[in-house]
């Protein structure tokens, strides 16, 4: 009986000795970029990297971390391009799990500052909803070998499901301000029409439909608004619905008209959805000045050979709410073009320009 109780309390001093060790000082952090949460495109290959700091402390703390594991298990899957950062090597590697081992002491992971980035390529998976995924693991080895490899592991401290990102549905590909016949605008006179063209792809395996703007229409938002009280925002209709096989892509086109009299630069915010749970994410236009006094240019062609002609136009378009009065126009070539100014502009200035026309 003796015999049994010392082998029992043996066995009890080494198997609580050896989580003493293992958990006691030895502990790293790490940080994963782009931020928790972002969102992605199923299907899509994409870059997280996660800084992983060595954060261990007395009587750990002379330890340096020299191995580390990405595990992930949520249908997503490592690139083979996923590459090892300097000073290591990627010794281990398969779609679900990879293994990175320093290649010296001196490039093992040292406590005070001591930090590795570390940057998986993974390949998003494609289901029927958006989701919401993390890796499966990070495993951290930590060793006093200072002449490996190869290093002696004195414990491994194992993180669960660190990290996390999102995958949608559905992704806008195109945002576009667009004149009323598709052309892509940067600026227009007030009181004018316009179109906003949204163009969304469905990355998941499932057919969507119907697939609409979240809001819809979209609402705009003054970047610069140089009068007093602000004016108001253009209207648009609301646009149609796509029906989007998987793979498939379509265009919600909003038709849109400024007020007469504005003046500032807007842009649009929206996303596309078939209902909040197969979405994309949050996308952003393209700019639009709006302006009561403008001017455009056009080219008479756009490949010409050395020698020849190029006649430019200068539109001006007047939505002042008045008359304006001796209107000239100028045009410098850009510095180090391969053109000469030869005359103009013909006519050299315009006497007066009534409200909401446009000249020459």
């Amino acid at each position: 009986m003796q015999k049994h109780r010392q082998f029992f309390l043996i066995l009890m001093f080494v198997v609580f000795g050896q989580v003493g060790i293992a958990f006691a000082g030895r502990t790293y952090t790490n940080i994963q970029s782009p931020v928790a949460g972002t969102q992605f495109a199923m299907g899509s290959t994409q870059s997280l990297t996660y800084q992983i700091t060595n954060t261990a402390t007395v009587p750990n703390n002379a330890e340096r971390i020299y191995q580390v594991r990405f595990r992930i298990n949520s249908g997503s899957l490592f690139s083979g391009a996923t590459a090892a950062p300097a000073g290591w090597t990627r010794t281990a590697f398969s779609t679900t799990s990879v293994t990175f081992q320093a290649n010296s002491w001196a490039n093992a992971i040292i406590v005070g500052g001591g930090s590795v980035s570390f940057t998986l390529a993974v390949v998003m998976r494609s289901t029927s909803a958006d989701a919401n995924e993390t890796l499966r693991d990070i495993r951290s080895r930590f060793t006093s070998t200072t002449t490996g490899p190869p290093f002696t592991n004195l414990s491994s401290v194992t993180t669960s499901t660190p990290g996390s990102w999102t995958i949608r549905s559905l992704s806008i590909t195109s945002f576009q301000i667009t004149d009323t016949s598709g052309v892509p605008i940067t600026a227009q006179t007030a009181g004018n029409n316009f179109q906003l063209r949204m163009t969304v792809v469905n990355n998941s395996n499932a057919a969507q439909n119907p697939v609409v703007a979240f809001t819809n229409p979209p609402a705009g938002t003054w970047l610069s608004v140089p009068l007093i009280p602000p004016t108001p925002a253009p209207t648009c209709a609301a646009g149609g619905s796509l029906s989007l096989a998987t793979g498939a892509s379509g265009t919600i086109i909003f038709s849109c008209s400024s007020v007469v009299g504005a003046s500032g630069t807007i842009n649009f915010n929206a996303r596309a959805q078939r209902i909040a749970s197969v979405t994309s994410a949050n996308a952003i236009s393209s700019t639009l000045a709006i302006s009561r006094f403008t001017a455009s240019l056009a080219n008479s062609a756009t490949c010409l050979y050395a020698g020849s002609s190029l006649t430019v136009t200068m539109t001006i378009g007047n939505n002042t709410g008045g008359v304006v009065a001796s209107v000239t126009g100028a045009l410098t070539p850009i510095a180090g073009a391969p053109v000469t100014f030869v005359s103009g502009p013909t006519p050299a200035s315009i006497a007066s320009m009534a409200n909401l026309t446009t000249n020459n």
